[in-house]
């Protein structure tokens, strides 16, 4: 009898979630923005439905072309959104540092990766890995994504989990072909108390993780390679949250953001300006980051009119209309490898979306 009055609760709880899986992919604007078309790929933004009457009738909603670009001799030219940087920070500051280990995270071997380091005041050895296209210098300035890795992973996740290595040298992120494909900077973390992950929840200018992505940029910089207006960030789990946070921390540098599986709720955004656009995508099973925290980000976000791309997917990456509420269904091991699977296929879809936007600096 209880186990039948829990899941009548479970599904009257998701049924004022379910709606067509092409509703996920609607792109939120201001109702003072004006929705873009960019080149489109397999899993462009639908035209068509929203998550709630309300939010159909607020907001227009954007629109891709239906060609891929992949198979397209010419593809559409991208066509991006300026948005006038604002100077951060914007979150209010919260946590304390965590304790760092006193063994250190070893060197990442990203193959067919530049690895740059240095070191910081205390002597720890900080690293990430570069990829980039064969002909930069001729190419540059790029847009660079910033790539945060999860909880004891590493930078090596972007060659061996994701497409974006494969990606960076032909996507168009800018519109000019001269400026065709981008960078991928993948910052490693340290070891803090017994795992090597970001510290999400050391919300402050002098987070050593924010810091050290400022240095590394920096570094890109002076090279000549980065196009300060399309400077992006993503990542997964807590390298998801690392990716809003330094968003919200560098709202001046950053365009927009992607994250896969991190709940970056408790950030709130605090300037008066609307928070920076952003692509979500979450599992509808999900044992560490469950599917209902991450809607109830996404409803946080839509009360700010903040630009959004929702992505609900299966276990093999299809759209699913609700999140996976039965226990049955939904188990701790297959909810746990789920949130482990890098949604590999999607990064274009994540990479058209921040195309979209730029920011509106001084220059060319």
């Amino acid at each position: 009898m209880k186990r039948s009055i829990l899941l009548a609760t479970l599904l009257v709880a998701c049924r004022s979630r379910q709606g067509d899986p092409e509703e996920l992919r609607d792109v939120f604007a201001r109702k003072s923005s004006s929705p873009v078309p960019v080149a489109s790929g397999s899993g462009a933004p639908s035209a068509s439905g929203a998550p709630g009457a309300a939010a159909a009738s607020a907001r227009p909603r954007a629109s891709a072309a239906p060609t891929s670009s992949a198979s397209s001799d010419e593809p559409p030219a991208v066509v991006s959104t300026r948005r006038a940087p604002v100077k951060g920070p914007c979150v209010s500051t919260a946590g304390e540092p965590l304790k760092k280990d006193p063994t250190f995270a070893r060197r990442p071997g990203c193959r067919g990766a530049e690895i740059v380091e240095f070191g910081e005041a205390d002597g720890t050895p900080r690293y990430a890995c570069v990829h980039r296209p064969d002909d930069v210098e001729r190419r540059a300035p790029l847009p660079v994504v910033l790539f945060f890795h999860g909880k004891n992973e590493s930078p090596t996740k972007v060659a061996r989990e994701t497409a974006l290595r494969n990606l960076s040298d032909d996507v168009d992120l800018t519109g000019a072909a001269e400026h065709r494909g981008y960078v991928v900077l993948a910052p490693q973390a340290r070891r803090l108390q017994g795992h090597v992950g970001f510290d999400v929840g050391f919300v402050s200018d002098e987070n050593a993780d924010v810091r050290a992505t400022d240095r590394f940029l920096e570094l890109l910089e002076k090279r000549g390679w980065v196009d300060r207006r399309r400077i992006y960030a993503m990542g997964a789990g807590t390298g998801g949250h690392m990716a809003a946070l330094y968003t919200m921390l560098r709202p001046e540098r950053i365009a927009a953001y992607a994250s896969y599986a991190g709940n970056a709720a408790p950030l709130r955004w605090t300037c008066q300006e609307a928070p920076p656009p952003a692509a979500v995508l979450y599992r509808a099973c999900d044992a560490v980051t469950p599917c209902l925290d991450m809607e109830q980000w996404l409803r946080q976000r839509e009360e700010t009119l903040a630009p959004t791309m929702a992505l609900r997917l299966g276990t093999y990456n299809q759209l699913e209309p609700s999140c996976s509420l039965d226990p049955f269904r939904c188990k701790l091991k297959s909810g746990t490898a789920n949130h482990l699977r890098w949604p590999k296929g999607k990064e274009r879809t994540m990479l058209e979306f921040l195309g979209r936007y730029s920011l509106d600096l001084a220059g060319p």
